[in-house]
């Protein structure tokens, strides 16, 4: 008995130590390592899409058109199916880059037409003018339907793009623009080289206005003798007068031939016929094949003036002069056009460097740091500066050499490496210039600092409390969910990142042993990460406890005793007189019931043992029947399935009268009324084959 007591003393210190232990908390500081993993090469930054260099790149490609260079238009119209460009401008590109390649090659070769038609018309050479003009005029249409399809394609990426609720300040509006005049200007050329090169309908018109001095030179030129000068006017007819148009040059000079964009620079020149002056005549001015500027001549035939240099930022730009004639002078002269002139055109270019400050998190600013280099250049105040962010426009700001600047990070953007793109618009004399950095925008990693207990009591409260707070400061209304099992509880920090609470934890059939809590932190700010944390904590259960506490002071009270008592009685002598009873017989096996049927029950035996009187009257027949009898052995259903396939068509009869007397002899219970009557009349549909 002192055994058992020393048991009962030991179970009582353990649980009173474990008490003690409850009453013990303990304290974690945990680091969020268990935030997302980006999966990404830190060094890599997949190219982006900028809007503005989009629209750069479409104004690129129309100025190589329209400056006749082919093949720089199509290398440049080739890189645009490499550019990134999102699945919604796919389209878009796509339009302009083969309607670009039709308008190449469509628009270069018919000014070349036009401008070769109109020097065989000054060579007087109409005929074959004639014939290269209408060559020009079977191309235009196809002309027309690729200018048709870059504009749809520009239009479209301006859709895109939002460009209507743009200002008119914004540099991506004001490209969009500048594309724009450029499609316009291809769709002026077109009309102007759809004009006649001289114009019939007018000299029609004008056959009966001729001047009397003009019908002296009419008839000196066809060298016709005054008696015909009638039947000559009779026959006089457009054609006639088309061979007596004289011919213009016209001279172009440009002062200075070296300017910046913006400036002005002075024009004159001089028109004359045969080397007479024409006076009172417009002249046009074009600038890379864009009316600037016009002018009258003078007495003298000389005109002059005054044209801007276009804000177009490229080394040269070529100056034409051209002289369409109106009027009376459409039956009296030739067009005609001046030598062209290239003109040196000067600008401020500069280097945009810039780079990231510190961290960039989302939803929050981050801090970029450049500088425009301009050389010698003079530095101006101040420019307008967009910051791009991948493709997302994230600030501007106003800036002349260095700056330091906040630009907003959105706040679903991903962690990882983001290329930031600084656009500094074109402004007066200084062309725009662009610089990239990367931005490596990261989460901030929380840390969790937690109270918590390492022994709880199931069922009941536990108890915990700690405080959240990261790189960038607390975490203010973070969601802080604690689990266990299915047990959880919510709750949100306060403003300094703390929190505490009680999680209820329910009956469980465990007795004690570790029981994982799990901690989720999502964190209300994007720039936090989130964090999930596990604290084991032993746990043990007081009601089983103390059931098996109860149950063991019961078993150290009854076990001695019934041991005591088992003792005794293993060792009592039995009294006499005491009848044990006898073993109840060995069942006799199946086969040999069947084996007493076969030696001498008669029919007799029927009315008490049915199924197995007709089994043994069937039997004989079928041993003789198929000369195969049962081996020893063998079992009643293995002797039915090898004689069946000699039975033919009483193998399905025998075989259902040995599954019934397996039923009688292996049950015990006496066979019911239709097994009796089933095995009665399959053995009788065998006998009766026994004839």
């Amino acid at each position: 008995m002192s055994r058992y007591k020393d048991i009962l003393k030991r179970l009582l210190l353990i649980l009173l130590l474990t008490v003690m232990l409850c009453s013990l908390n303990g304290q974690a500081l945990i680091a969020g390592d268990s935030g997302p993993k980006w999966h990404e090469d830190p060094e890599s930054v997949t190219p982006v899409f900028i809007p503005y260099w989009l629209l750069a790149y479409y104004l690129d490609s129309l100025d190589f058109i329209i400056n006749l260079d082919k093949l720089s238009s199509l290398t440049n119209l080739e890189q645009l199916q490499y550019a990134r460009i999102p699945p919604e401008l796919a389209e878009a590109a796509k339009g302009f880059r083969e309607g670009g390649t039709g308008l190449t090659d469509s628009f270069i070769d018919l000014y070349k037409l036009w401008e070769k038609a109109r020097g065989l018309v000054a060579e007087r050479k109409f005929s074959e003018a004639y014939a290269v003009y209408r060559q020009m005029l079977a191309g235009l249409p196809q002309a027309r339907s690729d200018v048709t399809e870059v504009k749809a394609a520009v239009i479209a990426s301006g859709l895109y793009l939002n460009i209507d609720k743009l200002s008119g300040s914004n540099p991506l509006r004001a490209e969009y623009e500048r594309v724009m005049e450029k499609i316009s200007l291809i769709e002026e050329l077109h009309e102007m080289m759809e004009k006649p090169l001289v114009d019939l309908e007018k000299i029609k018109e004008m056959v009966n206005l001729i001047e009397p001095g003009l019908l002296e030179q009419i008839t000196a030129l066809l060298n016709l003798p005054p008696e015909e000068l009638e039947k000559a006017l009779q026959n006089l007819n457009p054609e006639i007068i088309l061979q007596l148009l004289k011919n213009t040059d016209l001279t172009l000079e440009i002062e200075p031939d070296t300017a910046f964009v913006g400036d002005e620079v002075n024009f004159r020149g001089r028109l004359t016929c045969e080397g007479q002056p024409l006076a009172g005549r417009e002249i046009k001015i074009m600038l890379d094949r864009e009316t600037a500027a016009s002018a009258t001549t003078n007495g003298s035939g000389e005109f002059r003036g005054t044209l801007r240099l276009p804000y177009s930022y490229r080394p040269t730009a070529e100056a034409q002069a051209f002289y369409f004639p109106s009027g009376n002078d459409v039956v009296r002269y030739l067009e005609s056009s001046s030598p062209v002139v290239t003109i040196n055109v000067l600008y401020y270019e500069a280097n945009l460097t810039l780079h990231q400050e510190g961290a960039a998190y989302p939803g929050r600013d981050a801090v970029l740091v450049g500088e425009f280099d301009y050389g010698s250049a003079p530095v101006p105040p101040e420019r307008q500066v967009t910051v791009y962010i991948d493709s997302t426009e994230a600030g501007e700001f106003a800036s002349g050499g260095t700056f330091r600047t906040a630009v907003s990070v959105d706040s679903n953007i991903l962690p990882g490496k983001h290329t930031v793109t600084a656009l500094a618009a074109a402004s007066g004399r200084y062309a725009p210039v662009t610089g990239t950095c990367t931005l490596d925008v990261k989460l901030a990693v929380p840390v969790l600092t937690l109270n918590m207990p390492g022994i709880g009591l199931l069922p009941g409260p536990l108890g915990f409390s700690g405080s959240l707070t990261s790189e960038v400061g607390p975490l203010s209304g973070a969601v802080v969910k604690v689990s266990s099992g299915k047990d959880q509880v919510e709750l949100s920090t306060a403003k300094d990142g703390t929190f505490s609470g009680k999680l209820g934890l329910g009956m469980s059939p465990d007795l004690i042993g570790t029981q994982p809590v799990r901690l989720e932190i999502r964190p209300a700010e994007p720039w936090n990460a989130p964090l999930t944390v596990t604290r084991n904590v032993f746990m043990i259960n007081w009601v089983t406890c103390g059931l098996l506490l109860v149950l063991m002071l019961a078993l150290a009270y009854l076990i001695p005793r019934l041991m005591k008592r088992w003792h005794v009685a293993a060792h009592r002598k039995p009294e006499p007189g005491v009848v044990f009873p006898k073993p109840s017989a060995v069942p006799v096996p199946v086969e040999a019931q069947v084996e007493q049927v076969k030696a001498g029950k008669t029919e007799e035996e029927a009315a008490t043992n049915p199924v197995v009187y007709w089994y043994h009257r069937v039997i004989q027949f079928i041993q003789e029947m198929t000369r195969r009898i049962r081996r020893p052995q063998e079992t009643l259903r293995e002797y039915a399935r090898e004689v069946s396939r000699l039975l033919g068509p009483l193998s399905e009869y025998f075989y259902e009268l040995t599954l019934l007397v397996e039923k009688r002899l292996y049950s015990g219970r006496p066979p019911e009324k239709e097994d009796v009557e089933k095995s009665r009349s399959r053995a009788e549909e065998i006998l009766r084959w026994k004839g």
